[in-house]
């Protein structure tokens, strides 16, 4: 799952937030206003969800520094593919939203790390690995004890 960051300006309320959304762009709310604050993530997928807040909570602070709105906030969700504005939150409930999601992600057999949208294998395991090296690692340890060659 993909957690993309985007500024709204939700429609007919005028309420500004920034928002999460659970499942990527496709799955943000319509109301989107154009990427300013690129160069600190807006308008990007991210896999983990924790940087994602992150992300949002440092475009909301700079947006109401420099717009002079202290009424924006950071929203988080998932739309289902449908127009659902989020609910106002606190950052300590995005972060906790977000930590929430984190656990819930898949993650690496080998490393422990989230399983991002690319996936590897190898040929004798029945397991996705975050990285070739975590794919490679995992088949050196299946046949390190016998020789290192399948069977």
């Amino acid at each position: 799952m993909t957690f993309f960051v985007s500024r709204q300006h939700y429609w007919p309320t005028g309420e500004r937030c920034v928002e999460v959304a659970a499942g990527g762009r496709d799955y943000a709310n319509p109301d989107m206003l154009v990427v300013a604050y690129g160069r600190l993530g807006e308008g990007r997928d991210y896999d983990d969800p924790r940087q994602a807040v992150a992300a949002a909570i440092g475009i909301c602070q700079i947006w109401r520094r420099e717009s002079g709105n202290r009424s924006i906030d950071v929203r988080v969700g998932s739309t289902g593919g449908f127009t659902v504005p989020f609910e106002s939150g606190t950052f300590d409930e995005a972060r906790a939203w977000a930590a929430q999601q984190y656990e819930a992600l898949p993650k690496c057999p080998v490393c422990g790390g989230l399983m991002g949208r690319q996936r590897f294998r190898d040929d004798f395991a029945d397991e996705e690995f975050c990285s070739a090296s975590c794919a490679d690692a995992d088949y050196n340890a299946r046949f390190a004890g016998d020789g290192g060659e399948p069977p």
